[in-house]
């Protein structure tokens, strides 16, 4: 039985241990920390070792007894860039990774990226949007801006930078993605995909930081203006949204959680700096950031950090009386607590989806809150409430035409997604023919760039399988699941291929399992080759 920690430190060093048994570096686990706790990513980095400011003054001076140092100078250093803080040498910053283990740029999570300053500029006076909003010195600048940093005036956002960006993830996705059906690849296209997506995501992490989210007001006298701008900056954070939700339903959790974390961060300096933006347009595109990035949290198994971001996302939504998000989002919580074994709270959060959809009065979320109806009632062991909802779902799928209303965030759900959920509802109550049948039914409708719901769907197909007793089918279907892993990188869909793999024990010297289990460890090999690529 687990010991309940006494005190935030225990908590802590529960949490940083957990993380380490599952394989995450120090800045992962810093980078879960920052979420869980709050905190920038020095103090993250700190904390993560378990380390008090005293005692990493004490190891610091350790290492180099030549330069000593104290809890003050930790204690300045974690409050930079803020005013009572003093800024880290280079040489201090070398020192700092590598007492904490990590990359420099990993200290540096908190401060802004000007690396685009001058092709704003030169887009600004290409275009003629010279649209600024004059700031005096030392007032009202967002964290991680000082002074000396590029000018008070700051540029309206480039368009063509945006653009860019997204049209980067359409080619990826369209284009190149879409061709990555081959088991026998060759490492050459993987690694010329996987650096498209991270041109994607650096792309869409400068254009999420770009210093326009702090700029909301055109300089302009009249109510027009100021309403045109406003609309503007909300058209733009929900294009920049729904691009991190394709990437993330394509690659995974891993390249698409920085670039959301840079865009939420700003958006959330937006509305302290000038309440006045804080429309309904403005909340809902907020909730649906802050719900995609609880998604990628609860993909990467962090689900205490997932749950937080869902409460906030449910709460902008309500707010900006948007029952469609709503909807959404408690859906969203639903499907975490049935990931926490937490049954009744799962069919409490689906019912409140059900009744949000309802006000929507849009088919798309009234079918899918009945979806996570469905799996909340599987989880619970309840099989008659379980089909209703399945056949609710049914009936709200049949009224969405190709002109029904869609909100950017339901860009996954279709037909295909209802019979994965049959599918995983059937798993639950040992119906391996008819889970089997389902699988196989989504796997032929479901997109093929959707890397996350058919390597999910494909996990379903090889449990059904599997209590069927084929295991040679079993072994490729799990054996295509973790191929797909080598392109996303969810650690719930790797923890579910692990879990299958130890079910066909029984049948540990067949042919299929040893061939299944070479194609494993290659896939490990790839994994890890494209998580460097990610992190150098």
């Amino acid at each position: 039985m687990s010991v309940k920690p006494r005190s935030v430190r225990q908590a802590q060093a529960q949490h940083a241990a957990q993380l380490r048994a599952e394989g995450r570096s120090w800045a992962e686990i810093a980078t879960a920390f920052q979420v869980a706790y709050r905190v920038n990513p020095r103090v993250a980095l700190r904390q993560a070792h378990g380390w008090s400011q005293p005692q990493a003054a004490q190891e610091w001076t350790r290492i180099w007894p030549d330069d000593p140092k104290t809890f003050k100078n930790f204690s300045y250093w974690e409050q930079w860039p803020g005013k009572t803080g003093h800024a880290p040498s280079l040489e201090t910053l070398d020192r700092l990774a590598r007492l904490y283990q990590c990359k420099v740029t990993d200290l540096l999570g908190d401060c802004r990226d000007y690396g685009a300053w001058r092709d704003f500029r030169k887009h600004s006076a290409k275009t003629g949007t010279s649209a600024v909003r004059e700031r005096r010195p030392g007032h009202g600048l967002p964290p991680g801006r000082v002074q000396g940093s590029p000018p008070d005036r700051v540029p309206a956002i480039s368009s063509a930078a945006l653009q860019a960006a997204l049209e980067t993830i359409r080619r990826a996705q369209v284009t190149q993605l879409i061709q990555a059906g081959s088991v026998a690849e060759e490492p050459g296209p993987r690694l010329r995909r996987r650096t498209m997506l991270l041109e994607a995501s650096s792309a869409l992490a400068v254009v999420a930081a770009a210093p326009v989210l702090e700029v909301p007001r055109l300089v302009s006298g009249s109510k027009s203006g100021q309403a045109n701008a406003d609309a503007a900056i909300v058209d733009y954070t929900s294009d920049v949204v729904a691009g991190l939700r394709r990437l993330g339903g394509t690659v995974g959790p891993r390249i698409t959680l920085q670039p959301a974390m840079s865009l939420r961060s700003a958006m959330a300096a937006l509305a302290r700096s000038v309440p006045e933006v804080v429309t309904p347009q403005a909340l809902t595109a907020y909730g649906d950031l802050t719900q995609l990035i609880g998604w990628l949290l609860f993909n990467l198994g962090d689900h205490r950090a997932a749950a937080y971001y869902y409460d906030d996302a449910r709460a902008a939504a309500y707010r900006a009386g948007n029952n469609d998000l709503a909807s959404y989002t408690l859906a969203a919580a639903s499907q975490l607590a049935a990931a926490r074994r937490r049954p009744g709270h799962a069919i409490d959060h689906a019912q409140a989806a059900v009744v949000a959809a309802k006000a929507s009065r849009n088919p798309y979320p009234m079918a899918y809150a009945a979806d996570v109806a469905a799996r909340a009632y599987a989880e619970a062991g309840q099989l008659g409430r379980c089909q209703a909802a399945l056949d609710r779902e049914q009936e709200a799928l049949v009224k969405i035409a190709d002109e029904t209303p869609r909100s950017p965030w339901w860009y996954f759900y279709d037909r295909s997604f209802y019979w994965g959920t049959e599918a995983e509802c059937a798993l639950k109550f040992n119906l391996a023919v008819d889970a089997s049948d389902a699988a196989r039914r989504s796997l032929c409708l479901v997109a093929p760039v959707n890397y996350h719901n058919n390597a999910l769907t494909l996990a379903h197909r090889a449990e059904a399988l599997i209590r069927q007793g084929e295991y040679s089918e079993a072994c490729e279907a799990l054996a295509d699941s973790a191929r797909l892993t080598t392109l996303n990188s969810s650690r719930r869909i790797s923890r579910r291929i692990r879990l299958l793999r130890q079910e066909l024990t029984v049948v540990q010297d067949s042919l299929p399992v040893r061939e299944l289990d070479g194609k494993l460890a290659e896939y490990r090999r790839a994994r890890t080759a494209s998580e460097a690529t990610v992190t150098a």
